[in-house]
Protein backbone atom coordinates (compact mmCIF):
# COMPACT_ATOMS: atom_id res chain seq x y z
CA UNK A 1 0.00 0.00 0.00
CA UNK A 2 0.95 3.80 -0.51
CA UNK A 3 2.02 6.03 2.21
CA UNK A 4 -0.50 8.93 2.38
CA UNK A 5 0.69 11.99 0.93
CA UNK A 6 1.35 14.84 3.55
CA UNK A 7 -0.92 17.21 2.73
CA UNK A 8 -3.25 14.24 3.59
CA UNK A 9 -1.80 14.01 6.98
CA UNK A 10 -1.71 17.36 7.27
CA UNK A 11 -5.35 17.90 7.32
CA UNK A 12 -6.48 14.48 9.73
CA UNK A 13 -3.65 15.16 12.06
CA UNK A 14 -2.99 18.69 12.55
CA UNK A 15 -4.80 22.15 13.31
CA UNK A 16 -4.01 26.00 13.62
CA UNK A 17 -5.60 28.67 15.68
CA UNK A 18 -4.87 32.71 15.53
CA UNK A 19 -4.59 34.37 18.69
CA UNK A 20 -3.38 37.94 19.01
CA UNK A 21 -1.59 39.46 21.94
CA UNK A 22 -0.07 42.74 23.02
CA UNK A 23 3.40 43.21 22.71
CA UNK A 24 5.80 45.33 25.08
CA UNK A 25 4.78 48.36 23.45
CA UNK A 26 1.08 47.50 23.17
CA UNK A 27 0.81 46.86 19.71
CA UNK A 28 -1.39 43.84 18.60
CA UNK A 29 1.00 41.22 17.17
CA UNK A 30 -0.67 37.92 15.07
CA UNK A 31 0.09 34.31 16.41
CA UNK A 32 -0.69 31.27 14.47
CA UNK A 33 -0.62 28.41 16.04
CA UNK A 34 0.05 24.45 14.44
CA UNK A 35 -0.86 22.01 16.58
CA UNK A 36 0.38 18.53 16.32
CA UNK A 37 -2.03 15.67 17.79
CA UNK A 38 0.67 13.20 19.00
CA UNK A 39 3.17 12.90 22.15
CA UNK A 40 6.28 13.98 19.46
CA UNK A 41 4.69 17.22 19.55
CA UNK A 42 5.27 17.82 23.55
CA UNK A 43 8.86 18.62 23.03
CA UNK A 44 9.53 19.92 19.29
CA UNK A 45 8.56 22.92 19.13
CA UNK A 46 9.73 25.64 16.24
CA UNK A 47 9.12 29.34 15.68
CA UNK A 48 8.23 30.73 12.45
CA UNK A 49 9.67 34.40 11.54
CA UNK A 50 9.31 35.74 8.05
CA UNK A 51 11.40 38.39 6.48
CA UNK A 52 10.74 41.93 5.75
CA UNK A 53 7.60 42.10 2.84
CA UNK A 54 6.32 38.72 3.78
CA UNK A 55 4.17 37.90 6.35
CA UNK A 56 3.36 34.27 8.92
CA UNK A 57 1.26 32.92 5.97
CA UNK A 58 4.65 32.49 3.66
CA UNK A 59 5.24 29.22 6.35
CA UNK A 60 1.55 27.98 6.29
CA UNK A 61 2.05 24.86 3.96
CA UNK A 62 5.53 23.84 5.47
CA UNK A 63 4.53 24.70 9.18
CA UNK A 64 1.72 21.76 8.59
CA UNK A 65 3.52 19.76 7.25
CA UNK A 66 6.07 19.42 9.64
CA UNK A 67 2.94 19.60 12.29
CA UNK A 68 1.78 16.66 10.84
CA UNK A 69 5.59 14.91 11.26
CA UNK A 70 4.55 15.99 14.87
CA UNK A 71 6.59 19.33 15.19
CA UNK A 72 4.46 21.93 16.81
CA UNK A 73 5.31 25.30 15.41
CA UNK A 74 3.80 29.26 16.32
CA UNK A 75 4.11 31.83 13.19
CA UNK A 76 4.13 35.07 14.00
CA UNK A 77 3.31 38.49 11.95
CA UNK A 78 5.47 40.94 13.30
CA UNK A 79 4.79 44.68 13.39
CA UNK A 80 2.99 46.04 10.47
CA UNK A 81 2.74 42.83 8.63
CA UNK A 82 -0.01 40.59 8.31
CA UNK A 83 -2.63 40.32 10.74
CA UNK A 84 -0.27 42.36 13.34
CA UNK A 85 -0.83 46.23 13.80
CA UNK A 86 1.62 49.03 12.70
CA UNK A 87 4.26 50.20 15.28
CA UNK A 88 4.74 54.19 15.84
CA UNK A 89 8.69 53.23 15.04
CA UNK A 90 9.21 51.69 11.76
CA UNK A 91 10.72 48.50 11.95
CA UNK A 92 13.93 48.61 11.03
CA UNK A 93 15.81 45.36 12.41
CA UNK A 94 14.42 41.36 13.44
CA UNK A 95 14.17 42.91 16.69
CA UNK A 96 12.08 45.97 16.42
CA UNK A 97 9.96 43.57 13.59
CA UNK A 98 9.81 40.65 16.25
CA UNK A 99 10.44 42.15 20.17
CA UNK A 100 7.55 40.55 22.19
Amino acid sequence: TKAPSASILCRMDTSTRIENFSGHDGVSLALEHFDANDALSKRNRLIYTHGFGQNRLSWGSTALRLAAAGWAGMALDGRGHGDSAWSAMAPTSWITLFGI
